[in-house]
């Protein structure tokens, strides 16, 4: 077998392997060559080139999110390293253990007018749990154990600290030698790690939770697991306590309120004081709804319990209280066997509320006028049981918090940052890892923004993206402000008239356009159906109306008080 005749490369293969590193998404370069050279040579890892580096990043963290364990992307040094920066920060929020490989210049050359070379140590501090400079290869002792110890500790933390990692490498020239000889490096075992629990330590929020007060249990974006339902079925026998989801929380919403908004922004401010609860319990990642963050805001819990094994923990609603830093299934390990049930109608009441909006929801979808609305509801109600559903953001994932349809579905969307800018990128990723299908909703803005998603060779055939197109973003039509100024339809909806056709014809897309409500019924099974190659389904919807659909749906909805 050929090896790269880089000791630190040899060395970052063998650890990299050994923390569980299977798959490299590669970006083209002339100063990664040793680590392309090495890791092409090797079968142990599955290699993919995405030339973008940006995309390549965000294509990684849906691999990441289908896979659940660590990968790698690796590029060239300089403007090529600081692409990363977008997906970095939103693997950073969404916990994710992307690993990134960039080569560098050894630091003499750095501010020295070399070409691609820029102060890559250190680039992405903040938003990485872990970071590793390797010193340049020599023959030293000390400094080949200096490097295999900082490799394995950073290495290590992908999946401990659940985040990113960045390990540079500065490499001398020349970069494309080889040998036949195999060094081995050191590799440092890891074992728990893991912050553990006592009964004594909870004790406290167990009694907290067991007073007969109003209590809620909020959960943000998880990544699904059957220890969530059963953390749900012991919560919801409590008649005291409501539990809301969102559509990323991917839990079964028999026993929950899985549509906030529909709640939220239809009760008046007597019910709302009403509803808010003593004591409130959260869990998981990002609450996509901005409603229940003002509610709770406004009107702040007396005790806010926070489960979550990373330390600080965000204080969301400004009214934390206890941290408890433990992974959430291992505090409900203790904690649910000791919760006590009570009797009450406030779950009941609630519940019936929900029942209610649930009702005239259904009544409006029987009216709506063809609009982004109409095309979400017509969607959600026919996806195959067994797909997976990646969703762009800004108004996109927020119509969906909607609507009933689809929740048997898998729900994912980049809600670290709530970026626009990989959407695209990481649904490739998750389709290109999976086994099922893989359906991406997105808007126009979206779509253009992120289209090097599809400059390469890995989209499966298996891929379909429904590509929603009012001409603009449209969530700025949505939220209060900018449609009141003069530089609204240039400078926040960026209005233009741009197809996707063109770009779909170039990566090899099968694209259909569907203009109007009937074109678009005819449209849709096209897109579900089994086919030879990726398809986008561009519909085009009437972007003046699509804000007044929505206000007219949440006032439509207010028709019925609570009772």
């Amino acid at each position: 077998m050929i090896y790269s005749d880089k000791r630190n490369v040899q060395a970052l293969l063998e650890i990299a392997y050994f923390h569980g590193i299977r798959t490299v998404v590669f970006s083209p370069g002339s100063r990664n060559a040793p680590l392309v050279i090495a890791f092409q040579a090797d079968d142990r890892f599955e290699k993919v080139i995405i030339p973008d580096e940006r995309s390549a990043a965000f294509f990684a963290m849906g691999v990441i999110q289908e896979r659940r364990e660590p990968v790698a992307v690796c590029c060239t040094s300089g403007s090529a390293a600081a692409n990363y920066l977008p997906a970095v920060v939103e693997a950073f929020y969404q916990r994710l253990p992307l690993v990134l490989f960039t080569a560098d210049r050894p630091k003499e050359w750095v501010d020295q007018g070399e070409g691609q070379t820029i102060r890559q140590e250190g680039m992405f501090r903040g938003h990485v749990v872990a970071e590793a400079n390797l010193l340049v290869d020599s023959d030293s002792d000390a400094d080949r154990a200096y490097n295999d110890r900082i490799l394995n500790e950073s290495l290590s933390m992908a999946a401990l600290k659940e985040g990113p990692v960045h390990i540079n490498l500065p490499f001398e020239e020349p970069l494309y030698g080889t040998t036949d000889v195999k060094f081995e490096p050191k590799k440092i075992s890891v074992i728990g790690g893991r912050p553990q629990l006592s009964l004594k330590e909870i004790q406290e929020v167990i009694d907290l939770w067991n007073q007969p007060v109003k209590k809620w249990v909020l959960v943000g974006q998880v990544l699904p697991g059957p220890q969530w339902g059963e953390a749900i079925h012991e919560f919801a026998k409590d008649d005291n306590t409501l539990i809301w989801t969102e559509s990323t929380t991917n839990l079964p919403e028999e026993a929950t309120i899985g549509h906030i908004d529909r709640v939220i922004n239809t009760i008046s401010d007597e019910e709302k004081a009403a509803i808010v609860p003593d004591v409130l319990l959260t869990f998981g990642g990002a609450i996509i709804s901005k409603m229940v963050k003002a509610l709770l805001r406004n009107h702040p819990p007396k005790a806010h319990i926070h489960i979550d094994a990373k330390w600080p923990q965000p204080d969301t609603f400004r009214a934390l209280t206890h941290s408890v830093i433990a992974r959430p299934e291992e505090f409900f390990k203790h904690f649910l066997p000791r919760i006590e049930s009570a009797s009450g109608e406030y779950r009941s009441h609630w519940m019936k509320v929900a029942q209610t909006r649930r009702d005239l929801h259904a009544q409006f979808e029987e009216q709506v006028a063809f609009s982004d609305f109409s095309v979400f509801k017509d969607t959600l109600k026919v996806i195959p049981a067994n797909w997976k559903l990646q969703f762009a953001n800004s108004s996109v994932i927020r119509y969906v918090q909607l609507f009933d349809g689809g929740r048997e579905n898998l729900h994912f969307s980049n809600r670290g940052t709530a970026g626009i800018d990989g959407s695209s990128s990481t649904a490739v990723g998750m389709a290109w890892a999976s086994e099922e299908p893989v359906l991406l909703v997105t808007g126009d803005v979206s779509f253009f923004y992120d289209s090097n998603a599809f400059f390469n060779k890995v989209v499966p055939s298996s891929m379909r993206i429904l590509l929603i197109h009012n001409g603009g973003g449209g969530i700025f039509r949505i939220i209060k402000g900018p449609n009141g100024t003069e530089a609204f339809e240039e400078y926040f909806e960026t209005k233009h008239a741009t197809s996707a056709e063109g770009i779909a014809k170039s990566y090899g897309l099968d694209h259909k356009a569907a203009h109007g409500e009937l074109e678009w019924k005819e449209a849709l099974p096209w897109l579900l159906e089994e086919g030879d190659g990726p398809r986008v389904l561009e519909v085009y919807t009437p972007g003046d109306i699509n804000a007044d659909v929505l206000q007219e749906y949440f006032r439509f909805l207010r028709t019925q008080s609570v009772s």
